[in-house]
């Protein structure tokens, strides 16, 4: 909280602790004080805090300390840094739609007619800063100040803002929330939220924990329930008008003596109850003593059967030594056959390594051939297809080219012919021309000139239109080339789509395979794989599966020896990952269980399916129909039953065929039948997937149906993780450079396509020019031709020839035209005709040259066969030989662990033994040593167990005398403990049952004495520091008394009265006392009645501003202090408390009343707020409230 130092005149000079001041620590005190006492009430076991001080240490403690020692405020001549109100908002609240009040640091006046929403205004700030909606006397609950016409507007709510200024030394978080802190409610009518939030200076939200809030205000000190800090009119009214004893209890619920009062009050109840729960409990004690006295007496007659106990056990421990010595001896025997057959071992496996990589050369020399043929063989087989489909492809290409050819031929005779017409038409039109110029002679100038600019006109139309071909063949080419490069360019980004393609997927790859060799093996089947594994785990263990859950289907298939080959075609053959990820159930309760894991685990509807199937033996599938030809059932080795089962129910793997190639598939599995259909052989195989590329082939209704693998085969299924993880990386590299040249390309593709649509749009701009030139000088010679027809007397007419011209020109246009785009076509095939032929000139110079390398394999491979069988016999002896060592060094090592385990579990007892013996030895000592008091305790086995570590240091002990010596003993040791009891007349466990009854009822008992003590000692503390408390409480209230008694005196001597506060704490009554000339006796009253209207108005804010003083809180707000005062005192009143309030410039004061306040002047430390009238004809919270701010 917020302190400051003062000297007190009241206290005698002294500084004592004021309640009032101290808020914090007092309730701190007195919380412990009360939850001190419920819990000694609770349990009677726990001790009252520790009450052994000296004398001179309580003399200390008790002695009064300064309530306002060590404090920091808003010091006193400047105004305050933090705590006031700067700003209060509200929205839907009360009468009011939207309010803004903007306060000043000193005083304020908010001032309206009755409806206006002053007291809006107070209660904003209450429960904005943390009281509830009762304490402001104007609703039962929040939503009851919701405005009225808001739930006809569909308003979810109200909203509340209370800005604080947070600046200087005291400022709360700084840091975090700036120089303002805004407090917000929210108050929701359906169900939205409803609570706080702490905003920072820039209205970010900070929080919105009540835990915050209340610390921001114990920082700053507000205390808004607290009547002299928030004073509103129920309060008010209470005081103003109010008899000595209301004003008396006012003074001690501001003060908060009244709630410590109560405290203590309570906390003496607890005491009596104390008291009397330890009557009750002495009472109760005598019948336990003697039931522990009975109980002791029995318990004494079997301890002499302990000591025949002890003695079994002292044998029990040499026998369990004298094992531990024999099961050592053995595990040292078979340690030494264990080095011995280890040596031999060594030597065995020295040999077949030998073998193995002579063999292994060998063998990596046979793979390597035979590889070779397979390639050499698939590369003939793929030539020779390749060849005949390119010839008969080149055949079908070159058909059109032939054709377009002769029609090109065709086309270019038509346009010599057409082009023989227009010279012919021209000349004519020359001729025609030349007569009319003979006719008309030089008279007629006027046909003369307009022929010769006739001429010139169609002179420049014939330049023009001898552009335009060559225009429009640019355009053309320009427009072709831009298209053509069209698919290029998307090959391009094809290309480089495959290239970015291909590294995510090595990418994804690594990351698989990663995840798979960091010790999760089920990432490489999905990513969601192994947590539904670990989720069926976990069930399982749980029980919650009525029978045996199977997956993923991929961690139960390995490739069968040596066909590895097959492995990826296998894979695609059973439908990838899509099976491989699957799990298997056997009933549909587990299969209803494991969708439900996989919804939790968040599986796709692709991810982790399930197959269910039914448990039964495995299925007796067939072998495979022809040599060189594997089935999907043959390539896998599958040793879980239902994962077989269930690939052959849902997959067909017995019915689907795996060949090295597409030819030898069809070779050796597909017939065709004199009916022209097709079938398989075999009868039981349905479709075939052949190598390299997985393409597939079946018969379906006698049409053989081919489906060709555009994907890459992947291989899962017997993979070597480390290999294929340092592949994939090795891939990265060249999938990089590929993309970037990739990317490249594509770029120059695009900017040469660019490139030729920029000549295209050249070239049409230009086109469209002349055609536009060609239309202007048609249109003038048209004009010529009028003018010359209006001069000409001659009879001859030209316009025949002329038309034969437009037409033959026409017709020679369009045979350029369709030339052109004859040209075009013949071009565009060419191209591929070429790639074709020398597509087909390369497969056949490959075909020969494969088939020579083919020849010469084979003669390798069968030189190689001639030498292989010797070295395979010498192999396969070692490995016998080596296997059979191995076998013996595996009985051996199962021996030895079964010999180990058995000598750990002696070793285990005997140390067990040793420390019961250790336990007694040292009880025996005790008893000895403490006599009656001493510990009476059974066989250690029934106290305490032994720690690892304490077994750990029993060394081992080596047995005299062999087993058979002392199981003897025991015998006669028991036979010998038997007779005893049958003599003492006891059964099995009496001696047990008797020793708990006892420790039992001697634990009760000893239970019952700490109780009594430890309440004995819980009263007497509490009744002490229940004392000292009421003392000191007697001292804060007359310190506060006095310091209250001071400053009402300083109020009233600033207008040269004096005064004293009259307390009867035993009556609860309050009087004022009035001397209204300090230098007057007479002028005393003790009868406040007696006063002027003035001196009684500023008697009582006197008083409010005197306990106002011991708050020291930031702001005060009081409503309608002046309801009852008439206009002249209630003038003197507010001069007064405008003085008092500008003296205390370190305080914030907010006074709210409905009275006029027009003859107060404002300035920058005083603000007045009036309130708008409100509107009678409307509904309460109708018009919108403002802010009217008279300080300009």
């Amino acid at each position: 909280g917020r302190r400051k130092r003062r000297s007190s005149e009241g206290a005698g000079g002294e500084e004592e602790e004021s309640p009032a001041s101290s808020r914090q620590r007092v309730v701190e005190d007195d919380d412990e004080e009360e939850v001190q006492a419920e819990a000694t009430t609770a349990q009677d076991e726990e001790m009252a805090p520790d009450a052994t001080a000296t004398a001179q240490e309580e003399e200390e403690r008790m002695a009064p300390q300064s309530p306002l020692a060590g404090r920091v405020k808003n010091a006193p001549g400047k105004p305050p840094e933090a705590g006031v109100i700067q700003r209060v908002y509200v929205e839907n609240f009360m009468c009011h739609r939207k309010l803004t009040v903007d306060l000043c640091r000193n005083v304020n006046f908010i001032h309206g007619q009755n409806g206006s929403g002053k007291s809006a205004v107070l209660a904003a700030i209450q429960i904005c800063l943390g009281a509830g909606a009762r304490r402001t006397h104007r609703a039962r609950n929040l939503k009851e100040l919701v405005r009225k016409e808001s739930t006809a507007q569909n308003i979810s709510g109200a909203k509340v803002r209370v800005t604080l200024l947070n600046k200087g030394e005291d400022g709360f978080q700084h840091d975090t929330y700036g120089d303002t802190i805004t407090v917000e409610r929210s108050i929701s009518l359906h169900g939205g939220y409803n609570g706080y939030k702490l905003l920072d200076s820039n209205m970010k939200e900070q929080s919105r924990s009540k835990k915050d809030l209340d610390a921001m205000l114990d920082q700053l000190n507000i205390q808004v329930e607290n009547p002299v800090a928030v004073l509103d009119q129920e309060e008010a009214k209470k005081f103003l008008t109010g008899k000595p004893q209301d004003k008396y209890n006012f003074f001690m619920k501001a003060t908060e003596l009244e709630r410590i009062d109560r405290s203590y009050a309570s906390a003496i109840e607890n005491i009596h109850d104390l008291r009397d729960k330890e009557e009750r409990l002495q009472r109760n004690m005598a019948g336990s003593v003697e039931n522990v006295r009975q109980l002791k007496h029995e318990w004494e007659q079997f301890q002499e059967l302990q000591k025949l106990e002890d003695k079994l056990q002292d044998c029990r421990l040499d026998l369990a030594w004298a094992m531990y010595k024999d099961e050592n001896d053995d595990v040292i025997t078979i340690e030494t056959k264990i080095q011995r057959n280890a040596e031999k071992l060594e030597k065995k496996k020295q040999d077949v390594a030998k073998a193995e990589e002579a063999a292994s050369q060998d063998d990596a020399h046979e793979d390597e051939l035979k590889t070779k043929m397979q390639e050499l063989t698939e590369e003939a087989n793929s030539a020779a297809r390749e060849k005949t489909s390119l010839e008969t492809e080149l055949k079908r290409t070159q058909a059109p080219l032939k054709a377009k050819r002769r029609e090109l031929q065709q086309l270019e005779t038509e346009q010599s012919r057409a082009s023989e017409r227009l010279q012919a038409a021209k000349r004519q039109l020359q001729e025609a021309r030349e007569e009319i110029m003979r006719a008309a002679g030089n008279a007629e100038s006027e046909m003369a000139r307009c022929t010769e600019l006739l001429q010139n006109a169609e002179k420049e139309l014939e330049e023009e239109r001898a552009k335009l071909p060559q225009l429009k063949q640019t355009s053309s080419t320009s427009c072709q080339k831009y298209e053509e490069m069209e698919t290029p360019l998307h090959q391009a980004k094809e290309t480089t789509s495959r290239a970015e393609r291909a590294l995510m997927a090595v990418n994804h790859k690594i990351r698989e395979l990663s995840d798979a060799s960091g010790g999760n093996s089920m990432a490489m089947f999905g990513q969601r794989v192994g947590k539904v594994y670990a989720m069926v785990q976990k069930f399982q263990k749980q029980r919650k599966f009525k029978g045996p859950v199977i997956g993923p289907i991929g961690h139960y298939i390995k490739v069968a020896p040596g066909k590895d080959q097959y492995a990826p075609l296998a894979e695609l053959a059973v439908g990838g990952m899509s099976t491989l990820d699957r799990f298997i159930v056997t009933n549909p309760q587990d299969r209803a269980t494991f969708m439900n894991i996989r919804k939790n685990a968040g599986c796709t509807a692709r991810e982790c399916n399930v197959y269910k199937v039914n448990v039964c033996d495995r299925f007796n599938v067939p072998s495979p129909p022809v040599s060189g030809i594997e089935t999907v059932a043959s390539a896998l080795s599958v040793e879980n039953d239902i994962v077989f089962n269930a690939l052959v129910d849902f997959c067909n793997i017995d019915q689907i065929a795996l060949a090295p190639n597409f030819h030898d598939s069809e070779s050796s599995l597909l017939e065709e039948r004199s009916n022209g259909q097709f079938a398989v052989k075999g009868g039981n195989i349905r479709k075939a997937y052949s190598l390299p590329r997985g393409d597939l082939w079946q018969v379906n209704k006698g049409v053989k149906q081919i489906i060709s693998n555009e994907r890459k085969l992947k291989q899962t299924i017997g993979v070597d993780k480390t290999a294929a993880l340092a592949e994939a990386k090795g891939e990265v590299p060249a999938l990089k450079q590929e993309l970037e040249d990739a990317r490249t390309h594509e770029q120059e593709i695009a900017r040469e396509r660019k490139q030729h649509k920029i000549e295209w749009n050249q070239a049409q701009k230009t086109t469209r020019g002349v055609e536009k030139k060609i239309q202007q000088l048609e249109y003038q010679i048209q004009e010529l031709r009028a003018d010359a027809e209006q001069a000409e007397n001659t009879e001859i007419d030209t316009t025949e020839y002329e038309e034969d011209i437009s037409n033959a020109e026409q017709a020679l246009q369009s045979f350029q035209e369709q030339k052109q785009a004859l040209e075009q076509e013949i071009k565009e095939i060419e191209p591929t005709i070429d790639t074709v032929t020398d597509r087909l000139e390369e497969v056949r110079t490959r075909n020969e040259k494969v088939i020579l390398d083919l020849e010469q394999a084979e003669g390798e491979l069968e030189e190689y066969y001639q030498n292989l069988s010797q070295r395979q016999d010498l192999l396969e002896k070692r490995r016998a030989k080596l296997e059979h060592f191995q076998q013996v060094a595996a009985e051996l090592e199962e021996k030895l662990a079964e010999a180990t385990a058995r000598r750990a579990d002696v070793l285990l007892k005997a140390r067990k033994f040793t420390w019961d013996k250790k336990k007694r030895e040292e009880e025996a000592a005790a008893a000895e040593h403490d006599g009656e008091g001493g510990t009476m305790t059974m066989s250690p086995d029934v106290t305490q167990t032994p720690t690892d570590e304490e077994l750990e240091e029993i060394e081992p002990v080596c047995a005299p005398k062999s087993q058979e010596f002392y199981q003897l003993k025991i015998e006669k040791a028991k036979k010998k403990i038997l007779r005893e009891k049958e003599r003492r007349q006891m059964v099995e466990g009496d001696a047990e049952v008797a020793y708990e009854k006892y420790m039992r009822a001697r634990n009760d008992l000893q239970g019952k004495l700490d109780a009594v003590e430890g309440i004995r000692t819980n009263i007497d503390n509490l009744t002490k520091d229940i004392h000292n408390r009421q003392k000191r409480w007697r001292q804060f209230r007359e310190f506060i008394v006095n310091m209250t008694n001071i400053t009402f005196d300083e109020m009233l001597n600033k207008k040269g009265s004096s005064g004293q506060l009259a307390f009867n704490h035993e009556s609860g009554s309050l009087d004022l006392v009035v001397q209204k000339d300090n230098k007057d006796q007479s002028s005393q009253t003790a009868d406040v009645k007696a006063l002027s209207g003035g001196e009684r108005s500023f008697t009582t804010l006197s008083l409010l501003l005197a306990l106002g003083e011991q708050l020291e809180t930031p702001f005060r707000v009081m409503d309608e202090f002046d309801v009852f005062l008439d206009p002249i005192a209630r003038k003197i009143a507010l001069k007064t408390l405008i003085e008092t309030a500008k003296s205390m410039e370190h305080r914030q004061f907010i006074f709210i009343t409905p009275q006029d306040l027009s003859n107060i002047e404002t300035d920058p430390r005083l603000k007045i707020f009036g309130m708008k009238p409100p509107s009678r004809s409307q509904t309460v919270g109708g018009p919108t409230q403002q802010t009217l701010d008279f300080s300009q």
